[in-house]
């Protein structure tokens, strides 16, 4: 009988893994791109106010922004984009960048391009 509330107690808390651990997951990549989005913000201040910026500790030492000077397109709307962010939690899901004119644009890893306009997100944020 302790066998058997044993080995249910093990596959509920197996279950309850892998039914977590994903929404887990996705948590914890929806914050670090809030951070990315934070961190070019404050960038693209920084540089329209004193013409350069820096990567600020210690966000810095997960979030790295550099100048990214292309020109995009979206669903037929051109964008020029200013900063980029990498963060190292992300890199194997792509990067987002700033335009000009203050639209966040997420460019996955296969060069798709996504506006962060209102509720649209990335796949899988």
């Amino acid at each position: 009988m302790k066998l058997l509330i044993a080995l249910v107690v093990l596959v509920v808390l197996v279950l309850a893994v892998f039914i977590i651990v994903p929404g887990e997951s996705r948590v914890d990549r929806r914050a670090w791109l809030i951070i990315s989005m934070g961190a070019l913000r404050d960038a693209d201040t920084e540089l329209h106010k004193f013409g350069a910026f820096t990567n600020h500790p210690p966000v810095s030492s997960y979030v790295r922004v550099f100048s990214y000077t292309n020109r995009l397109t979206i669903d037929g709307t051109d964008y020029q984009s200013e900063l980029a962010a990498e963060c190292e939690r992300l890199t194997n899901r792509g990067f987002l960048t700033i335009t000009t004119n203050q639209i966040y644009v997420w460019i996955d890893t296969k060069g798709r391009l996504v506006p962060l306009i209102g509720a649209r997100r990335p796949d899988g944020f």
